[in-house]
């Protein structure tokens, strides 16, 4: 067998169109050399194929299916269920959702529950201004309102007729 270097065009041509490689047509003898010996080196590290093409095929669809979990039984998908409405049941009292820890306006809520129990009452809004420093005023307020309708510290308020 000639080697890649010994062939000439024709024979390079053929030997292209043999092992697949496009647009070989548009290729000079050089670059028809270099697809062969990568194509050779490409397909001697890679293993040939076995069988027929719908052997191949169902190899592929056997290797996925392997890969897919089993269907979950009634039982495992209802624990699933639950374990999901557990995570998704939030902290809510009186119509309003305590914020996250570590937010903005959950700093403000720790700070007001902080005060409710060093000071035994309801903090004023002016303590709560006091200590939380840099914040913006309109949130705080609004936020103090909210953590009062959440611990239910609201009037109750009479509707008018």
């Amino acid at each position: 067998m000639k080697t890649f270097e010994e062939m000439n065009k024709a024979e390079l041509r053929a030997a292209c169109k043999a092992a697949g490689i496009k647009n070989y047509g548009k290729m000079d003898n050089a670059g028809m050399r270099a697809a062969l010996e990568f194509e050779s080196t490409f397909a001697a590290k890679s293993e040939p194929a076995k069988g027929s093409l719908s052997d191949i095929v169902n190899s592929q669809i056997l290797e996925r299916a392997n890969t897919i979990p089993a269907p979950l039984t009634k039982q495992e998908l209802e624990m699933e269920k639950v374990t999901a409405m557990e995570k998704s049941v939030k902290d809510e009292k009186n119509g309003i959702q305590r914020p996250k820890a570590g937010t903005k306006t959950g700093a403000i809520w720790e700070l007001c529950d902080r005060l409710y129990a060093e000071l035994q009452r309801i903090p004023k809004i002016n303590e709560i201004r006091q200590l939380a420093g840099e914040v913006n005023q309109n949130m705080m307020k609004s936020q103090y309102a909210y953590w009062r309708k959440y611990q239910g510290f609201t009037k109750p308020r009479i509707a008018k007729v």
